[in-house]
């Protein structure tokens, strides 16, 4: 009977402790996710970027935060909750990076709109003069000059 009552109460603490972790895991996760996004907005890293080089800050800014995570939680490691924080945690941050690849294909369309649009609009109004793709082709890469 003794064994059974100790064996009971272990479970409960067990419990006990598992719904503490989770809600400890859920505070810092979202705390976690809200430095990520402060530390890869706009402000943080100047958009339009190199495709690439957005890349290795992301994934900078995702081993930093899951290397808090794994510090803050680490004697923890082998309970459910910490399992399921970090795939939250890195779901999240992964929604936060495609956001941020989205910002930044915007800011590149912002930067080339207004050339290209420029450069549409020349070809259009010089289409009469070159009635060909391939005159049209010469004067666009400047070999009418070289004559």
């Amino acid at each position: 009977m003794l064994k059974n009552n100790i064996e009971d109460g272990s479970r409960l603490l067990q419990k006990d402790n598992e719904d503490m972790l989770e809600i400890m895991v859920a505070q810092k996760v979202k705390e976690l996710l809200t430095y990520f996004e402060k530390h890869t907005n706009s402000n943080k890293l100047p958009l339009p970027m190199n495709d690439t080089d957005l890349d290795i800050r992301l994934q900078q800014e995702v081993k930093t935060v899951d290397i808090l995570y794994q510090e803050a939680f680490e004697e923890f490691s082998s309970y459910k909750g910490y399992s399921e924080g970090s795939n939250k945690l890195l779901r999240g941050m992964h929604s936060i990076c495609g956001q941020r690849r989205q910002e930044n294909v915007e800011a590149f369309t912002r930067e080339v709109k207004v050339p290209l649009s420029t450069a549409k609009q020349l070809i259009i109004l010089s289409a009469e003069k070159y009635d060909t793709v391939f005159s049209v082709t010469q004067f666009v890469s400047g070999d009418q000059f070289r004559h």
